[in-house]
């Protein structure tokens, strides 16, 4: 059994996941089911290169304005259907 862990004053689920190559760890905030750490380990290598991410403030459900995703189409550019382009490889 592992000892009960606390990230920025919340207590947190641990997940371990391994195999031969590389070992992920996630700390889970059961109140939110999102990831409040986690830490990828490459376990084929001898130096072991690991790298780890905090997370915190997320924000699941942003109000962000259409305009957050609308990308200028660039001068001299043309619209393409993938659709149509996508059926010429079939």
């Amino acid at each position: 059994m592992t000892k009960p862990v606390t990230i920025r004053g919340k207590k947190v689920e641990h997940l371990v996941l391994s195999g031969p190559q590389l070992r992920i760890e996630y700390w889970i905030d059961p109140a939110t089911a999102l990831p409040a750490r986690s830490l990828v380990v490459h376990l084929d290598d001898p130096q072991r290169p690991h790298f780890q991410v905090e997370y915190a403030k997320w924000k699941v459900d942003p109000k962000l304005p259409a305009s957050t995703f609308a990308l200028p189409k660039p001068k001299g550019a043309t619209q393409v259907d993938f659709r149509e382009s996508a059926s010429e490889f079939e």
